[in-house]
């Protein structure tokens, strides 16, 4: 299969909790499972997605793992959407960097993601419980991947519902 992307390579591998790309674009069921045998960080992830230049999809026998979430009930996912995961932000470096409506003290993942569609990008993403970031694309999606236990702040408009964390933004894709 020619995914495009890291995202779209994890939808692919569904229901298994890892999935890998390579080669630009590569992502087939040899890709997908639910252990790692083994694994080592390294350099040799270097290439781009053919889909989405911010994303690296692996490299020369070199394969880039994505690492998918069980998704708790406390993660309320909005009509519309769908939940891609938990990453680490950075106040340097944002996952979503087009556009925030920060300070909100009603804040609620419906409302992120309503904001985020009506300005035509993809994806929303909440983090410290009032903060809504969205972007066309999710930045470096495959090397920030945590478990969505790390995301565990509760959104100041909805205490029922997750939104994110310090440096930990909780991503949904408004186009699903």
């Amino acid at each position: 299969m020619n995914p495009n992307g890291a995202i779209q390579c994890a939808s692919f591998c569904s229901p298994y909790t890892f999935a890998g790309t390579e080669y630009n674009s590569e992502c087939c069921m040899y890709n997908c499972g639910n252990t790692l045998d083994s694994f080592t960080f390294g350099t040799g992830c270097t290439r781009t997605c053919t889909g989405n230049t911010k994303e690296i999809c692996g490299g020369d026998y070199q394969v880039s793992v994505i690492f998918k979430d069980t998704v708790p009930s406390s993660v309320k996912v909005p009509s519309g959407s769908r939940y891609i995961g938990c990453f680490v932000d950075s106040r340097t470096n944002r996952r979503l960097p087009s556009y925030v409506l920060q300070t909100d003290t009603a804040m609620t993942p419906p409302k992120c993601t309503a904001e985020c569609k009506r300005l035509g990008l993809r994806y929303a993403g909440l983090e410290y419980g009032q903060e809504c970031w969205c972007g066309s694309t999710i930045s470096y999606v495959a090397s920030g991947l945590v478990a969505t236990s790390q995301c565990s702040m509760a959104c100041k408009g909805d205490t029922t519902a997750l939104c994110g964390n310090a440096d930990r933004v909780l991503v949904y894709d408004t186009q699903a």
